[in-house]
């Protein structure tokens, strides 16, 4: 499921096919409408994103970087903010393609 709308506030490459696959496999039941994503900003394991409105953490446990295979594996929990703590909604591992580096002219 990709959301009417991404807006990307980082320089990130490889964050909103992140978010986009995360949505994906989280039951569309765990958010409002999931129409407007915006994703505010990123850390060394950590990705904030605002769901319409609500506050999520997207918490990245490894990544590695498979030259052979030619994908980036990344294990990851989605939490929803409520109050003062973070509920887990969902547990999984994506793999996404490794994007081909430009040569520097």
């Amino acid at each position: 499921m990709k959301p009417k709308k991404i807006t990307n506030n980082t320089d990130n490459e490889y964050v909103e096919e992140l978010v986009v696959d995360v949505l994906n496999r989280t039951k569309k039941s765990k958010f409002p409408s999931s129409d407007v994503v915006v994703i505010d900003d990123y850390d060394l394991d950590r990705v904030y994103l605002d769901i319409d409105d609500h506050e999520y953490t997207l918490r990245t446990w490894n990544i590695s970087e498979d030259e052979e295979t030619g994908f980036i594996v990344i294990e990851w929990t989605l939490f929803i903010t409520v109050d003062d703590y973070e509920e887990k909604l969902k547990y999984g591992i994506t793999m996404l393609p490794i994007k081909d580096k430009k040569e520097e002219k």
